[in-house]
This record gives structure tokens, C-alpha cells and sequence, in this order.
């Protein structure tokens, strides 16, 4: 018997916002698994968090404890991640702006070569 789109049942609004996160979710998974993302990006986490924010909603109609538990872990370490990341990018610019103090600078070997950092 072939499927017609007439056999899917009508849907609710939090119906297609939950199949709307469901649909983030495996795009992003995909993206990972194929190396489109990095799990280091803030971008991965980013979409992570709208899908289970999109999940969330959808259980406002239909409750589920355990599936709300989850999706707010997922939330939460989503955001705390991309705070991370922003910060330590922050952080990376800020340091790479200072100039570096001269006691931390060679003098060169070889007059023709440019002074070079000491870690």
C-alpha cells in the first residue's frame, strides 16, 4: 500500500515544533558524525539547545516528566557550554592584543633573524 501524505494524522502547532527539534536534532548528530561540526564548536551546542528548547515546548501539550528532565539537562549543558566557549574565545583575543614585555624576548642569534617568543 503506498503512503500518501493525507494518512498523516493532523497535527497540532507543539506537534510540528516537537518534529521541528527532532529534526534539528538527527541534522545536527548527522553534521557531526560526518564532520561538518565539531562537538568544540560553539555552533554544535547552539543548535543542540534550540532542538531541546523546541522539545520542551511540544511537552508543554502532551507531558512527559522523564522526556522533560532530559531536554532540560540538555538545555542547561548546552548554554553552560556555549558560555564556555565564548568566554575562552574572549579570553584568547584579549591575550592575543597585549604586547609581549621585552623580558620575555631573545635577542637573536644571528643578527639577520627577527626576535622570536620564549615560552
Amino acid at each position: 500500500m503506498p503512503f500518501a501524505l493525507s494518512d498523516i494524522p493532523d497535527l497540532t502547532l507543539h506537534q510540528w515544533i516537537g518534529l521541528l527539534g527532532f529534526s534539528i536534532y538527527v541534522t545536527n548528530y548527522c553534521c557531526l558524525s560526518f564532520r561538518i561540526l565539531s562537538s568544540e564548536s560553539a555552533l554544535f551546542f547552539a543548535i543542540n539547545t534550540t532542538a531541546a528548547s523546541l522539545v520542551l515546548v511540544s511537552l508543554t501539550r502532551d507531558f512527559n516528566l522523564a522526556s522533560a528532565l532530559i531536554q532540560i539537562f540538555w538545555i542547561s549543558i548546552g548554554t553552560c557550554a556555549i558560555a564556555l566557549r565564548l568566554w575562552r574565545g574572549w579570553r584568547l583575543r584579549r591575550t592575543a592584543r597585549r604586547p609581549i614585555p621585552l623580558h620575555h624576548v631573545t635577542p637573536p642569534a644571528d643578527p639577520g633573524r627577527t626576535l622570536r617568543r620564549v615560552a
